[in-house]
């Protein structure tokens, strides 16, 4: 197992590790503490799996609430921790939306964001190694 990618953002640290083949493990970590464990994510054939997009398309499904997906869905997860932190953090959200509106001219326009302001995330991903 090895640790290709980390995203740390005040009290959340997400970690992908790389399994061999096309196969990647995950933890996330609050405060510190693992509370969360899984090896089922499988990043866009488009991306390569150390990217800033396979991160983000990883923290899209952590920073999904209750209202966006149907209630099965927290039932597989099963991490109260997660979806509380999800629920009220609304930071890693827009940043998250906005590095995937990050070239769409109209919507930097029509928001008087910069692409610059886009790609901030970018600043919370580190390569490992």
């Amino acid at each position: 197992m090895e640790l290709i990618q980390v995203f740390e953002f005040e009290d959340i640290k997400v970690e992908i590790y790389y399994m061999g083949t096309d196969k990647l493990s995950n933890k996330v970590y609050l405060k510190g503490k693992l509370i969360y464990e899984d090896d089922t994510f499988r990043p866009s054939p488009l991306y390569c799996i150390d990217s800033t997009a396979a991160m983000v398309a990883l923290l899209g499904f952590y920073v999904l609430r209750k209202e966006d997906v149907e209630e099965d869905y927290f039932k597989s997860r099963d991490c109260p921790e997660l979806v509380d932190w999800a629920e009220n953090d609304e930071t890693v959200r827009m940043m998250i939306n906005d590095y995937e509106e990050r070239e769409d001219e109209d919507f930097l326009k029509d928001n008087e964001i910069t692409e610059e302001y886009c790609r901030r995330i970018e600043q919370y991903i580190k390569i490992a190694g």
